[in-house]
């Protein structure tokens, strides 16, 4: 197993969330497109660590890391399990299939009279006996077992099981 390319793969992923963790903040702009596009290559370079988890060219390696890879899978909490097993699923959803199972919803973004970040800028006014509009802002969010959260909340916890799996299996296997 090549832990230095499990490491970079990390890397990768922890790029992409930050990309996602960054678009989810600006209220304005482009968003969607770049979110997904950065979901889908956080999807891609986290299940890469997940299938760096062999030896090639050696059947009897391969099959004792499999084996530590299974019994550390099952020794895992539930929400745990049920967030890896829907992360994989996800992936090959967005690789070969129909997409993400990621939504799209629209929550109101409070920003006061006058906002201003680089996604844009915005100057709220009117009556002063009405309450301020509100614009619309879009948010990610991934069901998982029957609940829902944000997309780059699920990321998150994700890319933290991922770095456990490999800070586990370096101690175990130096």
């Amino acid at each position: 197993m090549d832990l230095e390319r499990v490491k970079r793969k990390l890397l990768e992923a922890e790029f992409f969330l930050e990309k996602m963790l960054e678009k989810d903040r600006l209220p304005y702009g482009d968003s969607r497109n770049s979110f997904d596009n950065y979901l889908s290559a956080f999807l891609s370079a986290s299940m890469t660590v997940r299938s760096l988890f062999h030896a090639k060219q050696n059947r009897k390696r391969n099959e004792e890391i499999k084996a530590w890879r299974d019994n550390w899978c099952g020794n895992l909490a539930p929400e745990e399990k049920r967030l890896f097993r829907f992360m994989q699923k996800d992936r090959i959803a967005e690789v070969h299939s129909t997409g993400s199972e990621r939504t799209v919803k629209t929550d109101d973004f409070v920003p006061g009279h006058f906002y201003r970040d680089r996604s844009g800028a915005s100057f709220m006014a009117g009556r002063p006996d009405m309450p301020p509009p509100v614009p619309p802002k879009q948010t990610y969010h991934l069901t998982i077992g029957g609940t829902e959260q944000k997309a780059t909340e699920a990321c998150t916890k994700y890319l933290g099981l991922l770095h456990r799996m490999v800070a586990t299996f370096e101690t175990e296997h130096p």
